[in-house]
Parts: C-alpha cells; sequence; structure tokens
C-alpha cells in the first residue's frame, strides 16, 4: 500500500451553515464549533449551549474572556465537557521557530485539526493586511509538503472577512507561520514564539442521554448555586446607582452570547424530540427574554446618552426578566425530567456508530440494516471526500473476522460500491464490495493512480456473501456461501492495525442504490 507522506488531508472538517451573527458567534468560538460538528453532528449546537450558558450566567466580567492561550473556555471544556464530548482540546506551545511547521504537521498527520490564533495584519487577501493588527482564528485540516502549502478552513477570503460562511482555501507555509508569530508578538507580547490547539476527532453515540443529564445537572448547579447572575446583580446595582461603569458595556457584550446560549437551547432541544409541542413552552419563553434583553440593552444605551432618564423602568424590566430565566430554567429541568431516558444497559448494547454526513437513509436493527442512497446526491469516500454512509464497529483484536451478507438493488453497471469497508490507525481506508452488481474489487483511495488491488467480475443477482480475515501482518478477502465455505479473492498486507470495520455503500453518480446487509461474523477468532 502507498503511503503518502507528503500530503494529509482531514475531509470530515466541513463548514457550517448557520445565522449567527459576529456578535453572538465570534471568530473565536465558531471554529471550535465547526471542528466539534465533524466528531458528531449533534456536537455543534451542544458544544455552543454549554459554552455560551457558561459565559453568560458564571464569568463575572469580560476581562475573563481574553481569547488567547490564557481564554477561560479551556478551562471549563477540560474541567467540565472533556468526558462529554469524549474530546480534548490540546494546546501546543512553539519553544523553537524551526519546530513550528513539524509540530502543526504532526498533529495533523495524527487526523487532530488545528485552530490557529493568527494576526491579520500579515494575511495578503484581508483589509487589515499590513495596516492593523487583529486577532482572528482559523482552521487547518490539511498540508502538502511538496507544494509547501496548508488546507484551511477560514471566512476571510468570502466578502474580506465580512461573511460568517466558512469555506476551504489554501495558504502558504509562510504566510501561516507569520499569522501564528504575529500573534504571539503583537497579542501576548512574546517574540519568536507561538502556539495552537489541536481537536482529537472522536464519535459517541450514546452523547445524548449524556448531555441532557449534563444539561439538568448545570441548570439546577445554576439555580441553587450562589454564582448564578452574579453579574445582572451587579447590574441593578449601577442601575439603582445611577452610576454607570465599564461593566455596563461589558454587559451589553454580554447580551449577545445570552442571544446564543437562548437560540442554541431551542435547537438543541428541537434536534432531540419527536413532539415539538413538548418543547414549544421553552421556546416561546426563551424568545421573550430574548427580546427583552435587547430592549433592556437598548435602554441602558440611551440612558448613557443621556436620552432617558426613568431608571426605575430599566430596574423593573431587569428585575421581571432575571425572574423570567428562573422560570425558564425550572421549565428545562421539568422537561427533562419527563424524557425517558435510555437505561446504562441498554446504552452499552450499542457497539456501533453510522456515520452518515450526507443524510442518507440508514437503519439498523440488531445485525440487519438498510442503507438507501437517494439520486438527488452522491455519496463518496474517495480521498478527499467521505460523506458515504457507514456503520462502523471497533476492533480490538489483533486477529478475527468480519462477515456479511448483502442484497443490493440497482441497475446493473451503476456508478456505485457496496460492502466491507475498513479503517486502519493511520486511517487509510480499505473498500472490499461489488461494483455496480457487476464486479468484485478492493480499492483504497489513498493509494492514488493505483487505488485498485483488486479487480474480478462476479455479478450480483441475489446476495453475495464478503468476509475479511485478519492477522497481525496480513488480510484476506474472500467470498463465501451457506454452508460456510470460503473462496479467496485477495490477500494483502497490513502496514498498520485495523481499527474499524464496517459496512458501506457509495456512488460517485448521481444513482439510486438500496444496500440491505446481515452480520454473520462480527470480530470473532479467525480460522479458515
Amino acid at each position: 500500500m502507498v503511503k503518502n507522506k507528503n500530503k494529509k488531508y482531514i475531509e470530515e472538517i466541513t463548514t457550517v451553515e448557520n445565522n449567527f451573527a459576529w456578535n453572538e458567534l465570534n471568530c473565536f468560538y465558531r471554529p471550535f464549533a465547526i471542528v466539534f460538528n465533524s466528531i458528531n453532528k449533534q456536537y455543534f449546537q451542544s458544544f455552543l449551549l454549554f459554552l455560551s450558558m457558561y459565559v453568560s450566567y458564571v464569568l463575572e466580567d469580560e476581562t475573563q474572556l481574553t481569547y488567547n492561550k490564557s481564554d477561560i473556555m479551556f478551562d471549563y471544556f477540560n474541567v467540565e465537557l472533556q468526558s462529554l464530548f469524549h474530546s480534548r482540546i490540546q494546546r501546543f506551545d512553539i519553544k523553537k521557530t524551526k519546530d513550528f511547521h513539524k509540530l502543526l504537521k504532526e498533529e495533523l498527520s495524527e487526523q487532530r485539526p488545528v485552530i490557529l490564533p493568527c494576526d491579520l495584519y500579515y494575511l495578503p487577501y484581508s483589509e487589515n493586511y499590513r495596516e492593523l493588527h487583529k486577532r482572528h482564528y482559523l482552521i487547518i485540516k490539511g498540508y502538502d509538503s511538496k507544494k509547501q502549502i496548508y488546507y484551511i478552513l477560514d471566512n476571510m477570503h468570502n466578502e474580506l472577512g465580512a461573511s460568517t460562511r466558512y469555506s476551504d482555501f489554501m495558504m502558504e507555509e509562510k504566510i501561516v507561520y507569520e499569522m501564528n508569530y504575529g500573534f504571539s508578538k503583537c497579542f501576548d507580547r512574546i517574540p519568536e514564539r507561538g502556539y495552537f490547539w489541536s481537536v482529537d476527532l472522536h464519535n459517541n453515540g450514546i452523547f445524548f442521554d449524556e448531555s441532557i443529564r449534563y444539561l439538568a445537572k448545570a441548570c439546577n448547579r445554576l439555580v441553587n448555586g450562589n454564582k448564578y447572575q452574579n453579574f445582572e446583580r451587579k447590574l441593578l446595582d449601577e442601575i439603582r446607582k445611577d452610576v454607570f461603569t465599564q461593566n455596563t458595556y461589558g454587559y451589553l457584550l454580554r447580551s449577545n452570547i445570552r442571544t446564543l446560549f437562548l437560540c442554541s437551547l431551542v435547537n438543541y432541544l428541537l434536534n432531540y424530540t419527536k413532539d415539538k409541542r413538548a418543547v414549544s413552552d421553552i421556546e416561546a419563553l426563551c424568545q421573550k427574554i430574548s427580546k427583552e434583553w435587547d430592549i433592556i440593552k437598548q435602554s441602558i444605551i440611551y440612558k448613557i446618552q443621556k436620552r432617558n432618564d426613568n431608571v426605575e423602568k430599566i430596574q423593573k424590566r431587569v428585575e421581571n426578566n432575571i425572574e423570567q430565566e428562573k422560570r425558564l430554567f425550572a421549565e428545562i429541568i421539568n422537561y427533562i425530567s419527563s424524557i425517558s431516558l435510555e437505561t446504562e444497559q441498554n446504552l452499552k448494547l450499542k457497539d456501533h456508530r453510522i456515520q452518515n454526513r450526507n443524510q442518507a437513509v440508514v437503519s439498523v436493527a440488531g445485525d440487519r440494516g438498510e442503507i438507501l442512497l437517494s439520486k438527488e446526491k452522491i455519496y463518496d469516500t474517495w480521498e478527499e471526500k467521505n460523506n458515504a454512509p457507514q456503520i462502523l464497529y471497533d476492533v480490538k483484536t489483533d486477529e478475527g473476522e468480519f462477515k456479511i451478507r448483502i442484497n443490493i438493488d440497482t441497475q446493473f453497471g451503476s456508478s456505485s460500491m457496496c460492502g466491507i469497508i475498513l479503517y486502519l490507525e493511520d486511517e487509510t481506508r480499505i473498500m472490499y464490495g461489488s461494483l455496480g452488481r457487476m464486479n468484485l474489487g478492493i480499492h483504497i483511495p489513498s493509494d492514488g493512480a493505483d487505488y485498485e488491488h483488486y479487480l474480478a467480475e462476479e455479478v450480483v443477482e441475489n446476495a453475495l456473501i464478503l468476509g475479511i480475515l485478519w492477522e497481525e501482518n496480513k488480510c484476506i478477502f474472500y467470498i463465501g456461501d451457506d454452508k460456510g465455505k470460503k473462496k479467496i479473492k485477495k490477500e494483502l498486507p497490513l502496514c498498520e492495525k485495523i481499527k474499524q470495520t464496517g459496512i458501506f455503500a457509495k456512488t460517485w453518480e448521481h444513482t439510486e442504490c438500496n444496500l440491505k446487509f446481515e452480520i454473520i461474523e462480527n470480530i470473532k477468532e479467525k480460522g479458515i
């Protein structure tokens, strides 16, 4: 198997469409949320929900949010959220300038995307280029050492950064280094140093039950703790004294993040309930509270500008909205207590995870399942794409067997492939299966032009039994029959251990394809 050590590209990192303005979701939190979304589609809203909840109701002033390596968000995530998201954020300090590209590429090579702090003063396509020092944070998702470029996901090349839309781009290595070095020099006052963060890409199929328990716990803690709405109480003191300080302006910024919290809360709950009416009261209350904070914010601005002297009216509105928020947390706690969550025993029985980035129809019940690919979309798994639906199982044995029976409903000769997919520890993908119901193939996309390791005629009229056997240094691909006999098709050497195995279905043109499967053997000890 050929490996390209000069190039790495994490195709899972893709943009997320959302309607949050920059003052609600800034360029520091947004990249982290996008990366977490690539781990699990539930993570984008959930990460923003818990983060904005913490910023809105626990932090006491804006000075705790510096958006650099000492940002309070990392302490909160590591203590409270790391075990929930089954992932971690790790910071890397550059001790020697020459180590910058080496450390960054090492993280990318391990499938860990990088969030890079940058100074826009050094970015050629920024309006601030060579004129103004300004913080920014972008996602690096890959590199090509031969071309001396990094693959990035960013917004600055879209409408000169005014757009909240993130898209793929390429940037020269020297510019990436200058931007990071400039950030450290200008904002941290540390010359010839730099740092970045990387995020582990893991997945946890039982996230919802764990996260909603945490939400209930957080609501209880806020309502019954002594930190809840400290900032608002300080604001009330300023209003009563008719003296407005720097905290007042801090509140105006904080109310934008509160809007993010209220919106994320509604989206989070709507994502997980089949009965939309069950959260309609919570949604209405969130909208009411958000609208009222906007009015309060405007009233405070008028007061500062000497355009409104009715301090008592502002005070009353703040007090009433604080009571409405207490009611909101009580409603959330009551709603969560009414949900019938799965038992811990049932959760442990879920030994697979479904990867389905392009939203195909996928169903799994025990050892049987179905994948339905629509003609309207293309579901591919090639080198820089990985949006085909897959049902994946972790491999924990050095020697084992995985065997399935598949029934394929698609036109003969169609641009489709269905069967078994393997992930090695270095993220190499091996696909073994039927091509358009007419041929049997073994494909390894990362091997470039040499991707095809086996191809032979194998017409699928009804069903096909596919199997693999693996041991420390090799993998055997075979087809079987209902009597248990095996016919070996190909043997490949294994440079890395198998990390996951599973079932996939993919297309590379617009075509319908319906796959039904049954798992016959799943990671049992080998024998042929």
